[in-house]
């Protein structure tokens, strides 16, 4: 499915400046929709969708989606998709990920802005990989973590804060007119499937077109050099 983000990164213009394709393990998340409907209308579509889900499990993911979705608005966020499947691994399992598209304002001048961000976020001694490579929007800023995350609610949404280990990684891209970046990225507490779910992300951010997009690179194999 492709998505086109209208009049986002030039106002007043009709086109869609932003476009990529997602595939059809996402379901687009509105972010602009009542939180009470949002929530009663993805718990009833998980239940139907994977026969076994409990009701716990199933509030537990609505819940967290609300609050993905809190965190994105503090960010600029403008797409979520959520990925909701059984185990590559294992089919008993249940696999979720998270996909986001935030855009945000920056002020960069470099031919190559990103480059000097590559060499900032690299600590040495740090588990976090910084990778930067060449896609067909462009330069593309790779940042892939494993982190400690608290959650503050438990399965119904009461006040139980818990500590989830989580993998995340991200691709960023200057936009052309240099004064915003747009970052592709994707969460997940499954992190069995996370070579499934990083083939996920490699073929989105391959789609992500300013312009016409024109070859392919792969983040499994970038990580992996």
């Amino acid at each position: 499915m492709s998505v086109g983000i209208s009049d986002l990164l030039n106002p007043g213009r009709t086109e869609a400046p932003l476009a990529f394709k997602v595939p059809e393990q996402l379901h687009e998340i509105d972010l602009t929709e009542n939180p009470e409907i949002r929530v009663r209308r993805n718990y009833d579509r998980l239940r139907a969708s994977l026969h076994g889900l409990t009701e716990r499990q199933a509030l537990h993911l609505a819940y967290s989606q609300e609050y993905l979705i809190a965190e994105l608005n503090d960010h600029g966020g403008v797409y979520l998709g959520l990925c909701c499947a059984r185990s590559e691994t294992d089919p008993h399992r249940i696999v979720t990920a998270q996909f986001s598209v935030t855009v945000q304002a920056a002020d960069l001048h470099a031919e190559r802005p990103l480059a000097g961000a590559a060499g900032g976020l690299r600590t040495p001694g740090s588990p976090r990989e910084v990778v930067l490579e060449r896609f067909p929007a462009g330069d593309g800023l790779i940042v892939a973590e494993e982190l400690l995350v608290t959650v503050p609610f438990g399965p119904l949404g009461e006040p139980a804060p818990a500590e989830h280990r989580v993998r995340q990684a991200q691709v960023s891209f200057a936009c052309p007119d240099r004064r915003r970046i747009t970052t592709f990225g994707l969460s997940s507490e499954s992190l069995d499937d996370w070579p499934y779910l990083m083939e996920i992300l490699n073929g989105i951010v391959n789609s992500v077109s300013f312009t016409d997009p024109s070859s392919t690179k792969s983040i499994n194999a970038t990580l992996d050099a």
